[in-house]
């Protein structure tokens, strides 16, 4: 009996990470929105898949993941295509760039998320303050991307999950003055799996 992939899913950046490999890779599956605004993510029902109450989640192989990256390094191994070999020296710099990311690139990038395409829809005011700082906070990072970028399309040789999770993010930052980058989101924007998940940016 083949397992539904199940991606429980919102239009936010974490879900579309997952989202975006999915499509990327033609992983058949089954997209169940969640109204974060109805408090769908709040209800027993789905407390019960995710502990705190958040998205996505990612029913894979009658396993249960409710961390994105956590997620799509489960993927990985089933679709090695996903990431470089593990006999590859990119597998170690693979795995840092995608703890990276969690640690301490969400953090940052998700302030200009919430700055710049949350709270406008909730009529909010911009915290240029806010912007500013993580901005700042993200440089060394943006240092880290470039270097593996170094003029190619993506972080790597091929089309990765690393190149996914950072993905949703890149709309909302500052590139001014990181031509690869700007390049990389440009090279993203034209994949058919970008258009097919809708992206709202």
């Amino acid at each position: 009996m083949t397992q539904t992939t199940k991606l429980y899913w919102h239009w936010t950046t974490n879900p579309q990470k997952i989202r975006l490999a999915l499509e990327e890779w033609a992983i058949p599956h089954e997209l169940l929105p969640v109204n974060l605004g109805k408090g769908e993510h709040q209800s027993p029902e789905y407390r019960a898949l995710h502990p705190k109450g958040s998205v996505p989640t990612l029913v894979f192989q009658d396993r249960t993941y409710w961390e994105s990256n956590a997620a799509l390094l489960a993927l990985a191994q089933a679709h090695t295509s996903m990431l470089p070999d593990p006999g590859n020296p990119d597998y170690a710099q693979a795995l840092n760039l995608l703890f990276m990311e969690a640690c301490t690139f969400q953090r940052w990038a998700g302030v200009h998320f919430i700055e710049q395409k949350i709270n406008p829809l909730i009529g909010k005011a911009t915290h240029l303050e806010a912007l500013a700082e993580a901005h700042q906070r993200l440089q060394s990072s943006f240092d880290i991307l470039k270097k593996q970028l170094a003029g190619g399309d993506w972080l790597f040789e091929r089309f990765s999950i690393v190149d996914c999770v950072f993905a949703p993010w890149l709309p909302y930052l500052d590139l001014t003055d990181r031509p690869n980058m700007t390049r990389w989101l440009l090279n993203l924007r034209q994949r058919d799996s970008w258009t097919a998940c809708g992206f709202r940016d």
